[in-house]
């Protein structure tokens, strides 16, 4: 099955859910990400976001490792888990790289 290519901004809809209506971050520009300025309140929204998806990869992460542990189990759903643990990787790494301020060139 091919899955259609996923861009920046529909990645950041679905890494911050409904606070994505009041939190505008970037545009994508040419391929490019450009990063406004962020208000206290939202930088704060984005870590707690960041929190909750670490604690989720790292609770994916042990449930994936008993999983693989135990030879009764279906692979397709473990196959699923390590899509879903990727998945939530990229969500941080798009996060993380909101926090990081623009450094003029």
């Amino acid at each position: 099955m091919r899955m259609a290519p996923i861009d920046a901004r529909s990645l950041m809809v679905s890494a911050l859910g409904a606070d994505y209506d009041r939190l505008w971050i970037a545009s994508a520009t040419g391929g490019r990400m450009m990063a406004t300025q962020l208000s206290k309140e939202e930088i704060a929204l984005i870590k707690e976001k960041l929190e909750t998806l670490r604690v989720e990869h790292r609770d994916l992460d042990d449930v994936i490792a008993r999983l693989v542990e135990d030879h009764y189990q279906d692979e397709l759903q473990i196959r699923r888990l390590k899509r879903r643990k990727l998945m939530l990787k990229d969500q941080i790494a798009l996060l993380e790289r909101q926090l990081v301020p623009d450094i003029p060139a």
